[in-house]
């Protein structure tokens, strides 16, 4: 759900962080990354999931175009 708000600031790279990431039980919380062995037992390609990053991280900008439609001034990170 959170990558459609990403996508509608004009994110094109996504992410999620790990606390999130580890809900999905695809996520190897000691390793920081997606579990290679785990997808694969249910045929999923790592690529379909958000890069995982730690809390806080800024994952981007917000689109000037977005910006502008939602009163923002320009360079407002996410």
């Amino acid at each position: 759900m959170i990558q459609i708000v990403h996508h509608k600031l004009g994110l094109t790279e996504y992410r999620i962080n790990y606390p999130l990431s580890s809900t999905t039980q695809f996520f190897d919380i000691r390793e920081k990354k997606w579990s290679i062995d785990i997808l694969e037992k249910f045929d999923l390609d790592p690529g379909l999931f958000a890069t995982p990053t730690p809390s806080g991280t800024e994952i981007g900008k917000v689109s000037p175009d977005m910006a502008e439609k939602l009163g923002f001034s320009k360079n407002i990170s996410i």
